[in-house]
């Protein structure tokens, strides 16, 4: 499933002063429950929230932890650590008392309440419990007896998960055997006396809840869990609850021999965890020293990796630890600034992926058919703004077009006829004869292929002689455009043409016959 981004939650938790600090003046109060200030230089640092000494654990639970415990139920790998120097709270905060339960406590009883209202579903439930002494893996839920001198190893899977190695995983299945199970690992923890704590963490603890759930089916628990339509959808998280030890001075804790060293370890531990801290919110992409540490290893997914995060930052008021309390708030905010990428760890059969693809599958038809109805609107919106701004370039145009219509200029008299304004067609010249006239004539002016000569007209022209060209010629001579012969009317002329030719034509088909 796809990564949900968020960045690591960080508060701060003020408690009062205590007996040894009675005398002591208070460096820093808080303001507007997201706010604590530095009082003689009066610089603010701001937290998802802060909590003040009227707080108590419950309210720090509720506000911080409940919700990330709802989300071990869902599948995601979750976090939730004390941070803070020695004497500051931490292990109040995560464990409580017999009158005020600690985060630990409360957290248990609330993952029993979620997977009461979580039906469909099937869990279990193991739980196991570490501590981390003088850079030292120690089992608290195994025998003392069996336990190595070297202790446990931190290994990594092949897809880079990393875990310890024989670390031994108790299968539970009420809070009053959690409990139980704490009760025995708290009997081998590491604690001892110092100046600043009578009973003072010498060792990192985290107590880890592998939480395993898959679909319910069936209500009989007996009943085998795989079904053939279905399939088998199983989630695999961790919620890990860890109490930090508290940074010290010497100075402070009067530490000495082998309390001195195991300050001098939980120092360098938290130092590392500091730097892993720097980086990251930093942004550095390039090596982060997880390694340097057996903590910031084994926390590696819980730091800017696979998994949701809470860091509850424990600080005193009170002067004497001003510096502490300073380097506390600063990695609070460098913390927060961290990005997680949290994933729900979940393993499909076959079955179950394919159902899951069809699920998917069915979901993307859903979202592009709702696209393409998106579409078509935008489609439909668009015509309709091109089909207005058509409109309107047209009604422009026209609007122009009127304009220059009224700007014509136009004479005051009135238009002539229409007819009279067209280009008059130039008549063509008549002639005197027709083609069947012009193709006779040719013929006629062919001496050879007349025996004898063509009968007189009878209209008043000079007389062909037997050769016609002679004649012709000198009857041409004779005449003249004054003469009475050229000055009769056009039409008896042609009418006279005619007439000739008709009895020309007939001359000449009784010639053909002789012949």
């Amino acid at each position: 499933m796809g990564d949900a981004e968020e960045k690591i939650k960080v508060v701060v938790r003020v408690r009062d002063l205590i007996g040894r600090e009675k005398d002591q003046l208070k460096a820093f109060t808080v303001q507007d429950a997201t706010d604590i200030v530095q009082k003689n230089t009066n610089k603010s640092w701001t937290f998802d929230r802060v909590y003040s000494k009227l707080d108590n654990n419950r309210t720090v639970y509720s506000d911080t932890a409940a919700e990330i415990i709802e989300q071990t139920v869902s599948g995601f790998n979750t976090t939730i650590f004390a941070y803070g120097q020695t004497s500051s709270g931490k292990t109040h905060t995560m464990h409580g008392n017999p009158e005020e339960p600690g985060v630990i406590g409360m957290a248990v009883e609330q993952l029993f309440f979620a997977v009461e209202d979580t039906p469909d579903r099937r869990f279990l439930m193991q739980v196991s419990y570490l501590e981390i002494y003088n850079e030292t893996v120690i089992d608290l839920l195994s025998d003392p007896k069996t336990r190595t001198a070297g202790g446990l190893k931190v290994r990594e899977n092949e897809t880079g998960d990393v875990y310890v190695e024989n670390l031994e995983q108790k299968t539970v299945t009420s809070p009053e055997e959690i409990h139980r199970y704490m009760k025995l690992g708290e009997k081998s923890r590491h604690v001892g006396q110092t100046k600043m704590n009578d009973k003072s963490s010498r060792s990192h603890t985290i107590f880890r809840i592998t939480l395993e759930s898959t679909n319910r089916l069936t209500d009989d628990d007996t009943s085998i869990m795989e079904d053939a339509e279905e399939g088998r959808q199983v989630t695999v998280s961790q919620l890990n609850l860890v109490d930090l030890a508290g940074s010290e001075k010497a100075a402070q804790t009067g530490a000495g021999g082998a309390r001195l060293k195991e300050g001098c370890n939980i120092n360098q531990s938290l130092m590392v965890l500091g730097q892993v801290i720097q980086k990251l919110s930093g942004g550095d992409k390039g090596h982060i020293n997880f390694r340097d540490s057996k903590l910031t290893r084994i926390l590696q997914n819980s730091i800017g990796g696979n998994a949701k995060t809470a860091i509850i930052c424990t600080v005193t008021p009170a002067a004497m630890s001003e510096e502490q309390t300073i380097s506390t708030l600063r990695f609070a905010s460098q913390a927060k600034t961290i990005q997680n990428h949290a994933m729900v760890n979940e393993v499909l059969d076959d079955q179950a992926q394919i159902n899951r693809l069809k699920k998917d599958m069915a979901k993307l038809m859903k979202e592009l058919e709702q696209q393409k109805k998106e579409a078509n609107t935008d489609m439909v919106q668009e015509m309709r703004e091109q089909l207005e701004r058509e409109r309107m370039e047209k009604e422009e145009h026209v609007r122009k077009i009127r304009e220059l219509q009224e700007k014509v200029i136009t004479s005051s008299q009135p238009a002539p006829p229409r007819k009279s304004m067209m280009f008059k067609k130039k008549e063509r010249r008549e002639t005197w004869c027709g083609p069947a006239m012009k193709r006779n004539m040719r013929m006629s002016f062919a001496p050879h292929k007349f025996l004898k000569p063509l009968l007189p007209l009878d209209i008043n022209l000079p007389v062909l002689a037997e050769d016609p060209f002679p004649i012709q010629s000198e009857s041409m001579a004779n005449l003249s455009l004054a003469s009475a012969d050229f000055n009769m009317s056009h039409n008896t002329m042609e009418q006279q043409l005619d007439n000739m030719e008709a009895k020309r034509l007939s001359e000449l088909d009784m010639m053909e016959e002789d012949e």
